[in-house]
Order: C-alpha cells, then sequence, then structure tokens
C-alpha cells in the first residue's frame, strides 16, 4: 500500500484505501498481533495530518498486540473499533476480516453460484487460490449484485472515493 499512497501523495491526488483485517502471529512469540490495524496506522500516520484526539489514541497502538490467540480479547477489539473509526475519516478502511470473506458474508448466493460450491469454507477456499482472476471474473459475471452492497464495509472506500472525486 505505502508506494501507491506514496504515489497518489506525491502527485496530490486524494486516495481511500481498504486493508485486510489480519491477525498474525509475533515472531518467535505465542502471541498475536492486529497487523491489518497497524498497517493502517503506518499509512494515516505518514501521509496525513492527524488530528490531537487521533494522536493521543496512537499512543495506544500498543495494545493491538501482544494477546495470546488469533481471536483478539474484547478489550483489543474495542480499541480496534475506536482506531477504525478514526481512519475512516482518513480514508482508510479496515475489512471486517479480508476481501474473500467479507464479499461471501455480502453477496452469499451469488458468490457460491459463481464457484459451484454450497460450503463457505470450500467457496471462500477457491475465492483465496485465485485472488489475482476471481474478482474480475465475478464482476464480469455478476456485476448486477453490486448495486446490493452500497451498505456493506466492502462499499465504504468505493464511496468515499466517490466523495473525493466530486
Amino acid at each position: 500500500f505505502d508506494p501507491f499512497a506514496g504515489l497518489f501523495r506525491s502527485l496530490g491526488i486524494p486516495f481511500a484505501m481498504r486493508t485486510d483485517n489480519d491477525v498474525f502471529q509475533i515472531r518467535g512469540k505465542n502471541s498475536y498481533r492486529l497487523a491489518g490495524v497497524e498497517r493502517a496506522l503506518r499509512i494515516c500516520e505518514h501521509y496525513h495530518e492527524l488530528d490531537s484526539q487521533f494522536k493521543t489514541l496512537i499512543d495506544q497502538r500498543k495494545r493491538l498486540a501482544g494477546f495470546r490467540s488469533k481471536e483478539p480479547p474484547e478489550k483489543t477489539k474495542a480499541l480496534m473499533r475506536r482506531f477504525q473509526r478514526k481512519l475512516e475519516k482518513y480514508g482508510i478502511y479496515v475489512a471486517d476480516r479480508d476481501l474473500e470473506h467479507d464479499l461471501f458474508v455480502a453477496a452469499p448466493e451469488e458468490v457460491k453460484d459463481f464457484v459451484g460450491l454450497d460450503e463457505a469454507d470450500d467457496v471462500i477456499e477457491v475465492m483465496q487460490a485465485k485472488k489475482a482472476t476471481f474478482m474480475f471474473e465475478f464482476l464480469q459475471e455478476h456485476s448486477e449484485c453490486l448495486s446490493g452492497l452500497t451498505d456493506s464495509s466492502l462499499a465504504r472506500p468505493l464511496v468515499c472515493c466517490e466523495g473525493l472525486i466530486r
């Protein structure tokens, strides 16, 4: 994301972005971190002038790491949601999970029909295996389902981009 954000910023082009809500194990440790939120914060800090409230909140970023299971504890999730709300004001969005899972949740029947499978895990596995071509091919065949996604989290960055160009 950083090279694209840098390019847009150097050309004076406002941008919005969406990143996966990755949870990664910390190398060499038996604990995890919210890598997707950390990624979004780095981009936001580097390319935007942050308001004082956000700067104060960012002082708590260490609490996004160090939890013991891949599923973050509630207090970490609550902090993550606070960060997400602030990031969205800067046009930076963190997925509910990742593009494939979020699309499946938003349009399950269309995705199952396209892939030809019924089980969520199987469908998502196919989507992730064909990451480079899946979305292009899916949209060619099921573009009509996009209008039903306008209220989903998937559309928020696109709506933000629409606002940037008006």
